[in-house]
């Protein structure tokens, strides 16, 4: 019996996006009381200045990073809201080494709730797979959201995750060796 590589697709996706925890659109995003905690977050920036060139990075209580918030340009919009361009948010897993990339060519960041919003395109890059989405609502500080379509994925070596054998795959004969020749098939009975 031959199996669907549909519903190895189905377990593929889940399995690869259970790390990002990108919610459906229909979920509540999380209230800030379900936010871990966090040290206060402090941007020495006075309302209407801009800057460039600029890192934030986000630590737990114990001193452990989390991410890396870097900005091609900043521009403090207010108490609560940074205005930021050119945008790439780096998240660790919990050895300190780099779990996902976000990019986001203009957003907007919440230094109260954490929480990141884009309009416009959003690049994701894991080690095995691609996101892109036309809009993104990201907490960072629970590292769930919602990217917003249309959303396309591209997969890395498919093949490592998929139920299916692959083939084997013939080699070419080395120089001067023969290769034999194939056998011609049987003549019908009439």
């Amino acid at each position: 019996m031959k199996r669907s590589a549909r519903p190895s697709r189905r377990r593929l996706a889940a399995a690869l996006l259970a790390p990002l925890a990108l919610v459906s659109a229909q979920e509540p995003t999380p209230t800030p009381a379900a936010t871990p905690a966090l040290k206060p977050l402090n941007v020495p920036l006075p309302i209407g200045q801009q800057a460039a060139g600029i890192k934030i990075p986000q630590f737990n209580l114990s001193g452990q990073i989390l991410s890396q918030l870097m900005a091609g340009n900043i521009q403090r919009v207010d108490e609560e809201f940074l205005r930021i361009k050119e945008l790439k948010l780096d998240l660790f897993d919990e050895g300190g080494k780099s779990e996902f990339v976000i990019n986001l060519p203009a957003s907007l960041f919440s230094v109260k709730t954490r929480i990141l919003t884009s309009e416009q395109p959003v690049y994701i890059k894991h080690k095995d797979f691609d996101l892109t989405g036309a809009k993104l609502e990201f907490n960072t500080a629970t590292r769930k959201g919602r990217l917003l379509g249309p959303v396309t994925m591209k997969i890395r070596d498919i093949e490592r995750f998929s139920d299916k054998k692959p083939e084997a795959e013939s080699k070419p004969a080395a120089e001067g060796e023969a290769t034999p020749a194939p056998s011609p098939a049987a003549p019908e009975k009439r």
